[in-house]
């Protein structure tokens, strides 16, 4: 077993730090989306106004908002979704300095006793979707700049609304009324084609249910059935996700993750105890987001608060916005909060596939966090011997008639591995040091092959980010 030096390795750590997690309260009120990478995040102030909040540059309140606030924005935090405030109520968009409202789905038609409402926008700020009426008929719209508000066909005798659009644009979810009344979890796509995602699942054969987030393709939605939140691919259907230990009331998923990793929402309502932000993972199952706050990411929150909605994520899964109630004098003055998730670490491939002498296959496992002890295994090894080398940087070029895939301006050292039956296994313990969390180490792994072109097989690439 190898031991590397905690010292050598802090003197060749990544110039970027590793993220830890991290609670902030942003302002009165509640938080109702996030940018795609965390960055920018809206939503409406206890006095009604609606507010952009940029890690950059703080919190801006929007002028002329109305109650609805923003309820959503683009990647770059320059276009947002919400309400003018001027009457009838209507969808609007603010472009930086001003808002624009849009009017009706169809012109004329008078509302009841509003124009809409708006709900979603996509990444590029060219589509969105919501609640339209036309005279005093509820329907989902799509709004696109190009071609204005568009009522969405349905399925049922009854209404519509649109809750979701993926960030592409092309797809919206919500729900369509049954001739029975209830709602019922439905997607539509570009073209106006609808589907509806729980029909004739178990214990729910009429479907019932909303769609209340989706993934930037539209390939993965979440929200809520007839009784608890669910996740829906593309490929494989829906998953009931349960609920929280001890909460027997509905929940309802808000937001996922792109790759479906993490899902987030709310457990009950202010009639049943509630509400509370609720986390799922696939390690944790559905929690409470304020356990998961405290006892897996061990931040303390302040004393008697309560996370009340986890109101959507971040695409890569390392941000949450909602809102809190403080406790304390004035317990039920809700307050918007972003929680950041620590970076992912572990173990991920690169440089797969690149043939050449790249034939070697070099993979982790074991113990990838402080004070654990890891494996480097390679196979397809046809001698007696392995070289595996270490650096902290992964690059590309030419090899030994193959790729070269580690930075040779950042390299540590290599190892030499008795082989067996084609495979080498190199041990590795890490330090306990808690500075070399999130510190990334590469490796790739020569051999000796005569079949090759230069008398070396290569490896892949193999990255662990270390975990605290």
């Amino acid at each position: 077993m190898r031991l590397l030096p905690g010292i050598a390795l802090c003197g060749l750590m990544s110039t970027s730090a590793f993220a830890q997690a991290s609670f902030t309260i942003l302002t009165s009120g509640g938080a109702e989306a996030v940018s795609p990478d965390g960055r920018f995040v809206v939503g409406r102030t206890s006095g009604g106004s609606a507010y952009l909040w940029d890690r950059t540059t703080g919190l801006t309140t929007l002028t002329g908002s109305g109650t609805d606030g923003a309820v959503d924005l683009s990647a770059d935090g320059q276009t947002i979704f919400g309400a003018s405030g001027t009457s009838p109520a209507q969808p609007a968009i603010w472009n930086g300095t001003s808002w624009t409202d849009l009017g009706e789905v169809s012109p004329g038609s008078g509302g009841c006793p509003e124009f809409g409402t708006a709900y979603a926008l996509s990444d590029d700020g060219t589509a969105g979707t919501g609640l339209g009426w036309i005279g005093c008929s509820a329907v989902a719209f799509r709004w696109t700049a190009s071609g204005g508000l568009t009522a969405l066909p349905v399925s049922g005798p009854g209404s519509a609304r649109g809750n979701a659009i993926s960030g592409n644009g092309n797809i919206v979810g919500g729900w369509d009324e049954a001739p029975n009344g209830q709602r019922r979890a439905a997607l539509w796509r570009s073209n106006g084609q609808q589907g509806l995602l729980l029909v004739n699942t178990p214990g729910n054969q009429i479907g019932a249910g909303e769609v209340w987030g989706l993934s930037t393709n539209g390939e993965i939605a979440v929200g809520h059935g007839s009784d608890s939140a669910f996740l829906w691919t593309q490929a494989t259907g829906p998953q009931d996700l349960g609920k929280p230990a001890g909460t027997s009331f509905p929940t309802t998923a808000m937001g996922v993750s792109d790759d479906g990793s993490i899902v987030v929402g709310t457990a009950g309502s202010p009639f049943s105890g509630g509400p509370d932000a609720f986390i799922w993972t696939q390690a944790t199952g559905a929690i409470l987001l304020g356990d998961y706050v405290t006892n897996v990411l061990g931040l303390t929150l302040p004393a008697g608060m309560v996370l009340r909605a986890a109101t959507d994520i971040s695409t890569d899964g390392r941000t949450i916005v909602g809102s809190a109630w403080p406790g304390g004098p004035n317990p039920f003055a809700s307050q918007a909060f972003v929680l950041d998730l620590p970076e992912p670490c572990g173990w991920e491939t690169y440089g797969v596939g690149l043939g050449g002498a790249n034939v070697l296959d070099v993979t982790g496992g074991g113990s990838d966090g402080l004070g654990g002890i890891f494996q480097v295994t390679t196979t397809g090894i046809t001698g007696p011997v392995s070289v595996t080398a270490v650096g902290f940087a992964a690059s590309s070029f030419p090899a030994l008639g193959g790729t070269g895939l580690i930075d040779v301006f950042q390299f540590y050292g290599y190892f030499v591995n008795g082989a067996t039956a084609g495979t080498s296994t190199m041990n590795v313990a890490l330090p306990t040091n808690p500075t070399l969390a999130g510190l990334e180490v590469f490796f790739q792994t020569f051999a000796p092959d005569a079949s090759q072109i230069e008398g070396w097989a290569l490896s892949n690439g193999l990255k662990l980010e270390v975990c605290p």
